[in-house]
């Protein structure tokens, strides 16, 4: 053993009881039961909005269910890692799960529109807490070595979800009332806090360091309004509003001020020397791609089988599972391979041509693309970014002190949560100009209330008039996304470079083993 790795053990105060087995089974099972709660979440709403708008009868507001819950998820993850760190990460975990309980219980009970913003909001809150805490926590209870295979189970969640969501949304909707699409939430939030309290073991000691208030005011200000930016902007808040330069100004500034505070505070929510590894930073940028494909760019798939396809949109949700199941197989295949290679940058390389292939050929689909081809495609793509996903988050944390463990994965679940909030809002703004192109060279308006099925009762020559420009646009949005490829792929060049350097085990090997 070195004398530097001598020097990053943690302390006495920061080891933990050894767990075995069965209890670590039951361990991760807790923690994966909390990222299946924050991943569902996000997706099992969108079946219920049109049911939720006709009760309240609030359509202009209605994109603040959504927007309220990604805001604030977004807004704490890096707080709750640093919480994480400073207090014992079963602490700030079952206070997570409690916050996301309550957030849900509301959330079903709310008597208006307004109410449901806000408890949703709360339930965001939550949501942060246990992504972060529970990927921090498996670098807790499991070595470097065998981590990235759990890493795999806890990213396949995210591509699991992005699927049933919709499904399960839509069941519960129809066969009960879409008020139990939170209420389902209490019985898993409850078996996720009463096995974690059981099964995770508690630092002994708590850390002596204060938290950074300061910056993290500042960082709630910064990502609050680059959220509200691009989530908001051209829809709810038109871009000749003064409130975008407004918002502008706030990230600029809180974003300069928040660099200044962590650089002179004395245990910062974010530690600047994180970014002095060169593999924590292109581990950054990985997991902003990942972040940007997922949901960035996925956003646009069903619109594709719905409006180009003319599908149901179960049928659409179903005709995304090659995507699905090749995230899973990415994710787990990375997850082995991360362990036995000892040259990961060959395995990002991989992962950047399957997802810029993938790339290329979502670009090529059109209204007459068979069905296999378009599951191909999927597959392809599916399995670049479950690769370019695992990176992100295993490459963060074996790159970081044991003691940053959490912001590193904080940061981490930041970039991911950005790069879906900044693609989705940059590419939609791309689809609506090219449809916009698209319909006027054609002497048409885009219709604004056309659903698919309006589509299918039209006659064939009136259904192709109007499926062209949907074609033009999602190929004029995929074009622009292979440059996420490019992206990817230098980073996976940069990553290669550095050989066996980006292997570089910098955290000690938990004291958890089974």
């Amino acid at each position: 053993m070195t004398s530097s790795t001598r020097d990053a053990r943690p302390s006495a105060d920061d080891d933990l009881p050894a767990l075995h087995g069965s209890r670590l089974g039951a361990a991760i099972t807790a923690l994966m039961m909390g990222v299946f709660l924050a991943a569902l979440d996000g997706a099992i709403l969108a079946s219920a909005l049109p049911t939720i708008v006709s009760e309240f009868d609030a359509t202009e507001h209605i994109a603040w269910v959504v927007t309220s819950y990604i805001l604030f998820q977004t807004m704490t993850t890096p707080i709750w890692g640093k919480l994480g760190d400073l207090f014992g990460r079963k602490r700030i975990f079952m206070i997570a799960i409690a916050t996301f309980f309550c957030g849900s219980l509301l959330s079903g009970a709310s008597g208006s529109l307004w109410m449901l913003i806000g408890f949703r909001a709360l339930q965001g809150i939550g949501a942060g807490g246990l992504m972060v805490n529970a990927q921090a926590t498996i670098a807790d209870l499991v070595e470097p070595a065998r981590r990235s295979t759990y890493l795999a189970i806890n990213s396949s969640i995210f591509g699991a979800t992005s699927v049933i969501g919709p499904l399960i949304g839509g069941f519960l909707v129809d066969a009960l009332d879409w008020r139990w699409i939170f209420y389902i939430n209490i019985p898993v939030a409850l078996a996720a806090l009463i096995l974690a309290a059981l099964t995770i073991p508690q630092r002994t000691r708590r850390s002596s360091a204060a938290v950074d208030y300061l910056g993290a005011l500042l960082l709630l200000c910064t990502v609050g309004s680059i959220i509200l930016l691009t989530s908001l902007g051209g829809t709810t808040i038109p871009w000749s509003s003064p409130m975008i330069p407004v918002l502008g100004g706030v990230a600029a500034l809180g974003a300069t001020l928040f660099v200044l505070r962590e650089r002179r505070a004395a245990d910062p929510i974010i530690p600047p020397r994180l970014f002095r590894n060169a593999t924590f930073r292109i581990s950054t940028v990985l997991a902003a791609c990942a972040g940007i494909g997922m949901l960035g760019i996925g956003t646009f798939i069903p619109f594709y089988f719905q409006f180009v396809q003319g599908m149901t949109p179960t049928t659409a949700g179903l005709m995304q599972l090659p995507q699905t199941a090749g995230m899973l197989t990415g994710n787990m295949l990375t997850g082995h391979l991360f362990v036995r290679s000892r040259h990961v940058g060959t395995v990002a390389i991989v992962g950047g041509l399957l997802m810029t292939a993938g790339l290329v050929g979502l670009s090529s689909l059109r209204a007459d693309t068979p069905l296999w081809a378009a599951g191909v495609v999927l597959l392809v793509y599916g399995l670049g970014l479950g690769v370019t996903m695992q990176l992100g988050l295993a490459l963060s944390q074996n790159s970081a002190p044991r003691a940053d463990v959490g912001a590193a994965t904080a940061v981490a679940t930041f970039s991911r949560s950005m790069g879906m909030s900044l693609g989705s809002a940059l590419l939609g703004a791309v689809l609506a100009g090219a449809l916009a192109a698209a319909f006027a060279a054609s002497g048409d308006q885009v219709p604004t209330d056309l659903t698919p099925a309006d589509l299918a009762l039209l006659d064939p020559v009136a259904r192709a008039r109007l499926v062209q420009p949907y074609a033009s646009g999602i190929h004029t949005v995929y074009t622009v996304a292979i440059g996420l490829g490019v992206v990817t792929l230098t980073a996976a060049a940069a990553l290669f470079l550095q050989g066996r350097r980006a292997m570089r085990i910098v955290a000690p090997p938990a004291t958890l083993v089974d």
